[in-house]
């Protein structure tokens, strides 16, 4: 997987790519609750969905293996994208301005508030509710549009 199997969401679009599982080393294995972050220009997390596959992150992400017990996969997807942690990632980033980077042992001196579970859970919840109606409405808005151009299109006719 590369960062260019991600839409804008942080969500599995489609690999590009098909590798031989026996060829590829085990910490390269994303398993279910493995979040990815990527380690170049753009320091996202993301998330894979439940699927059969088996996915191979490639060298352009630190593959993050969170305690579940402790910490909600989607939780940390999250609190690693928040623009807060984003800032934070700004200015830790080494390397020249061409091409920044962040380590394994600089991402792990962010640090991570970690409420109850079922705070994390929530707080996804509505994270994933707060993304669903603004896909709908990007989606409203774009309908409307071809809408208005259509009858625009059509009255510039008469």
């Amino acid at each position: 997987l590369g960062i260019k199997d991600f839409d804008e969401n942080f969500d599995l679009i489609q690999p590009s790519a098909e590798v031989d599982k026996n060829a590829v080393r085990e910490k390269y294995i994303v398993e279910k609750d493995h979040v990815l972050f990527s380690t170049r220009l753009k320091f996202n997390a993301f998330k894979l969905p439940a699927s059969k596959d088996v996915y191979v992150a490639s060298n352009s992400f630190i593959l993050i293996k969170p305690d579940t017990k402790k910490v909600n996969p989607d939780y940390l997807r999250w609190f690693l994208n928040h623009p807060n942690t984003q800032q934070e990632f700004l200015q830790l980033q080494q390397g020249s301005s061409r091409m920044p980077y962040i380590g394994q042992k600089k991402l792990g001196e962010i640090q991570i508030n970690l409420p109850k579970m079922s705070i994390q859970k929530e707080i996804t919840a509505m994270y994933d509710i707060f993304n669903k109606e603004k896909d709908l409405t990007q989606k409203l808005i774009s309908k409307k549009e071809q809408y208005v151009q259509s009858l625009l299109f059509k009255t510039s006719k008469k």
